[in-house]
């Protein structure tokens, strides 16, 4: 195999912890998107002489739901419907029986971006039937 073609990707996820909290790149570029897109929208409805706080607001509200509960479920459905299937509680609340019967706090980790592509068009579906776009 030629090695110049060859790529070996083996970062680490985790950009820096701070105690047991962890900045990791991909969290880091799902919220990026969103403040990205929170203010080319802003601009765009600035521009349509749409905009009011209220509108964007809701807006946002309906993006970040769908994006995030879209995503979760994506990862839950596409790559670990086996665990998820038997566990469905822990889709929806990040915390997992121990063996000594305690719960502890796991976090949401599994997000696949597709499935959040699918739960923000189906949020904004949503949205612009509510607000009568559509």
């Amino acid at each position: 195999m030629n090695m110049i073609l060859y790529v070996n990707w083996d970062i680490d996820p985790v950009i820096f912890s701070l105690g047991s909290v962890k900045l990791q790149y991909y969290g880091l570029i799902f919220v990026t998107g969103l403040v990205l897109c929170y203010y080319i929208i802003g601009h765009i409805y600035k521009k349509e002489n749409i905009y009011t706080p209220d509108a964007m607001e809701k807006l946002f509200i309906y993006a970040v739901l769908g994006i995030f509960g879209g995503a979760r479920l994506g990862h839950c459905l596409f790559y670990d419907f086996e665990y998820f299937s038997s566990h469905i509680i822990e889709i929806f609340i990040p915390f997992k029986e121990n063996t000594n019967g305690v719960y502890e706090f796991i976090g949401y980790k599994g997000l696949a971006s597709h499935g959040g592509a699918i739960g923000l068009f189906i949020s904004m579906l949503l949205y612009s039937r509510k607000v009568h776009i559509l």
